[in-house]
């Protein structure tokens, strides 16, 4: 079993354009935590409109959650497996939505916008990071 981190950016005040992706999300993107010896570091793939980019952060825990909570992102803890196997059986536009579906393997055409994944995740068994309480979240970071 994987567990992946997807971070959802909100907007107090979006444009009128940005109603179509429903609530106030409007992009997410996706962290896994690794360890290579005693040296613990978290990957960060975030797909753009423009470009897609994968990049390592060596910080520790706090700092990376003090970042994310400054943010007032909403962080949805998700346990998946990988199944090499399983292909997707249709097409769809390139997007933040899209790319993560494929790395947590959902098959969802339903799903296209930050809010219609997070509210999967939700009904998936995925738990919203202040579910936990502060030593619970770190704990589970670190598995």
């Amino acid at each position: 079993m994987e567990i992946a981190y997807v971070l959802f950016k909100t907007v107090d005040n979006p444009p009128w354009w940005m109603k179509v992706l429903q609530h106030d999300m409007y992009h997410c993107f996706f962290i896994k935590s690794c360890v290579i010896g005693d040296i613990e570091y978290f990957i960060l793939f975030e797909n753009n409109f423009n470009y897609i980019s994968v990049d390592t952060k060596f910080l520790t825990l706090d700092q990376l959650v003090d970042a994310v909570r400054s943010d007032g992102m909403t962080i949805v803890r998700y346990e998946y497996e990988i199944d090499p196997s399983k292909r997707m059986p249709y097409y769809e536009p390139i997007s933040c939505v899209t790319t993560i579906k494929r790395i947590l393997g959902i098959s969802d055409w339903k799903v296209q916008t930050p809010y219609q994944l997070y509210k999967k995740l939700i009904n998936n068994g995925g738990k919203i990071w202040d579910q936990y309480s502060e030593s619970e979240a770190m704990e589970l970071m670190r598995e």
